[in-house]
């Protein structure tokens, strides 16, 4: 059996990075329409660049909250705004 070396700080940053898929595990348990997703999460979702997703919100295509300089979309928003612009 083969044992790894680490670091405290090796360690640390694993333990953080845990905490971090827990609290998405757990966000998952909620409504989709209660979620919440940051910016990068929105551009991966919709698979967009971070500047067509500015361009939305500049345009007003799609809702947006910003909090401390963050931005956030609510899983409903996302949803409302693909629907309006599906191609039949």
């Amino acid at each position: 059996m083969k044992f790894l070396d680490m670091n405290d700080d090796f360690f640390n940053e694993l333990m953080e990075r845990l905490k971090k898929i827990q609290t998405q595990l757990e966000s998952l348990g909620s409504e989709p329409e209660e979620l919440w997703m940051d910016n990068e999460q929105a551009c991966s979702y919709l698979n967009v660049s971070k500047r067509t997703l500015q361009s939305y919100r500049d345009s007003k295509l799609i809702q947006y909250s910003q909090h401390r300089g963050k931005i956030w979309y609510k899983f409903d928003w996302i949803k409302e705004f693909l629907e309006k612009h599906k191609k039949p």
